[in-house]
C-alpha cells in the first residue's frame, strides 16, 4: 500500500503545480499546448479571487 502512495505522487504532483505556480503552468502549456485546453487559467481571475478572499474577514465579537 506505501508503494501505490508513493508512485501516486508521481501522478498528482504534476496536477497540483500546474493550479498552484504560474511559471510551471506556462512551461507546460508550452511544452503541451494541447494538454490545458480544457481548463485555460486566466490570470487576472485568479488574482480577483484572491482579492476576494482577501475582502472577506471573520466576524469579530462572541456572537453570544
Amino acid at each position: 500500500l506505501p508503494v501505490l502512495f508513493a508512485k501516486a505522487s508521481a501522478i498528482h504532483n504534476p496536477i497540483v503545480y500546474s493550479v498552484s505556480h504560474p511559471k510551471f503552468r506556462e512551461a507546460i502549456q508550452n511544452t503541451f499546448p494541447w494538454l490545458l485546453t480544457c481548463c485555460q487559467f486566466n490570470e487576472k481571475e485568479c488574482e480577483d479571487a484572491n482579492d476576494a478572499e482577501e475582502e472577506i474577514a471573520p466576524s469579530e465579537g462572541g456572537g453570544g
